[in-house]
């Protein structure tokens, strides 16, 4: 499967923290709008998009937003405080450059000397290379928020790029609107707000659609991490079906459904058994009853400016969701 490079690249590039999900909302939009049977935006930005089909109703969601740091306060040094947007390793931020959403650039810096390599948020600060006696216009940057300046690159089999948490959920969703012509289940595609900041947004699209069973479709941590994850999802090995994260367990007969999809269209999966991370999945499941399921990317280096994807995951993942579509649900 050949896939829409272009688009990707630019949703990757496309600013949108938690909270502040304006600009990747309005090209998601833009993309689907001709494929769609009707699109709404909730109140709080969630963006639903329907196909309509005389099954169950079964909600696909994608986060739109990206980490990133909220600037809390500016010393007389010009240093800006910092309040993290998401799972943040402050570690591996430290001299990675940041953009404000009107594309002033700074970088992370640490106060601490110590050899000892225990950082937290509250040790880092923003430089961003104006003079600290303005400081009217250093005090105006407060309450904005700030998101990693990566680069988008790729070969012929993986991906490199900030951001692809989530918006290669984004851009699978994205393609499946557009491939889908008609479909037995009655599909919503929810690109969901503040997913990074404690899955704050799903809650409301759930209720508004009210589905029989919700799939997140997001990234997942591959076992070729350094940092001591224990789990046995590859890059490389297909879609990853979630079991287990560190906020649920999926229900049995949704896994079940979700291997036979997968078998019946000869399409590579594994499974996602692991205690960490977590997506939008968790929340209809833990507060709106609904039956719920992942559909994971596995990913290296996740929640930094260089996550890496393998390209035939990521087009394992498009056909299982767009498979899904047409499968009756049998639970």
């Amino acid at each position: 499967m050949i896939l829409n490079s272009n688009l990707l690249e630019k949703m990757c590039a496309a600013y949108g923290p938690s909270g502040r999900e304006q600009r990747i909302r309005k090209m998601i939009a833009e993309e689907i709008k001709d494929y769609a049977d009707d699109i709404k935006e909730d109140a709080i930005g969630n963006l639903i998009v329907h196909k309509k089909g005389n099954g169950k109703k079964i909600a696909v969601t994608a986060h739109m937003d990206q980490i990133g740091f909220m600037l809390r306060s500016v010393d007389d040094k010009g240093r800006f405080r910092v309040l993290p947007l998401g799972s943040i390793k402050p570690l591996n931020m430290i001299d990675t450059r940041v953009r404000t959403e009107t594309g002033e650039h700074g970088v992370v810096l640490c106060e601490k000397k110590s050899a000892d390599t225990t950082v937290s948020c509250d040790d880092l600060y923003i430089e961003f290379g104006m003079n600290p006696k303005k400081s009217d216009s250093l005090d105006s940057f407060r309450g904005q928020e700030i998101v990693i300046k990566a680069d988008y690159y790729e070969n012929e089999e993986f991906i490199i790029s900030g951001a692809l948490d989530d918006r290669i959920g984004c851009f699978i969703l994205a393609e499946v609107i557009k491939k889908i012509k008609s479909c037995r289940n009655d599909m919503y595609f929810i690109f969901s707000v503040q997913e990074e900041n404690g899955f704050q947004g799903i809650q409301s699209a759930i209720s508004t659609v009210e589905p029989d069973l919700l799939l997140a479709v997001d990234v997942t941590c591959s076992n070729e991490e350094l940092r001591g994850m224990k789990t046995d999802t590859s890059v490389g090995k297909g879609a990853a079906l979630k079991v287990m994260d560190h906020f649920m367990i999926v229900c049995q007969e949704v896994i079940e459904w979700l291997k036979m999809t997968a078998s019946e269209n000869g399409i590579p999966y594994q499974l996602d058994i692991s205690d960490h991370g977590g997506t939008d999945a968790c929340k209809a499941q833990r507060y709106q009853g609904v039956k719920a399921g992942a559909v994971c990317v596995p990913a290296k280096n996740i929640h930094s400016g260089n996550e890496i994807v393998s390209k035939s995951d990521v087009a394992a993942c498009l056909e299982l969701i767009q498979a899904i579509s047409d499968t009756e649900i049998n639970f």
